[in-house]
C-alpha cells in the first residue's frame, strides 16, 4: 500500500507516529527492545477525511488541520506501514489533544 493511494474517509485522520526514544525525558535509558514494544501516541496529522456526518447529514468539519501534531487514546486506531513508514488511522474522537510546532 503507498502513501499516495490512501485517503481517509469521514471522521478519520493519517497520523504519522512519533518515533520512540531510547532515553526518557529525565534521562533514564530504556531497556533494549522496550522502545519498540511500546506502542506510541503522538505524531502529526498527514491526511484526513472530509468531517463528521451530524444527524441532520451535515458534514461537520474535523477540529485539526493536516500538520498539526495530536495526542490520542493508547491503543486507539489501527497500524499501517506506508512505503515503509508507520502511520495509525483512528477516528477524530480518539484525539484528547492537538498542538502545532
Amino acid at each position: 500500500m503507498s502513501f499516495a493511494g490512501v485517503r481517509c474517509i469521514s471522521d478519520r485522520i493519517l497520523v504519522s507516529v512519533t518515533k520512540q526514544e531510547d532515553t526518557t525525558v529525565s534521562g533514564i535509558a530504556l531497556a533494549p527492545g522496550a522502545a519498540e514494544q511500546a506502542k506510541t501516541s503522538t505524531g502529526k496529522v498527514v491526511k484526513m477525511g472530509e468531517g463528521r456526518v451530524a444527524a441532520n447529514g451535515e458534514i461537520l468539519p474535523n477540529p485539526v488541520s493536516v500538520g498539526e501534531y495530536v495526542k490520542f487514546r493508547d491503543f486507539a486506531g489501527s497500524d499501517v506501514k506506508l512505503d515503509g513508514d508507520d502511520y495509525v488511522i483512528c477516528r477524530m474522537s480518539d484525539c484528547l489533544a492537538k498542538w502545532s510546532e
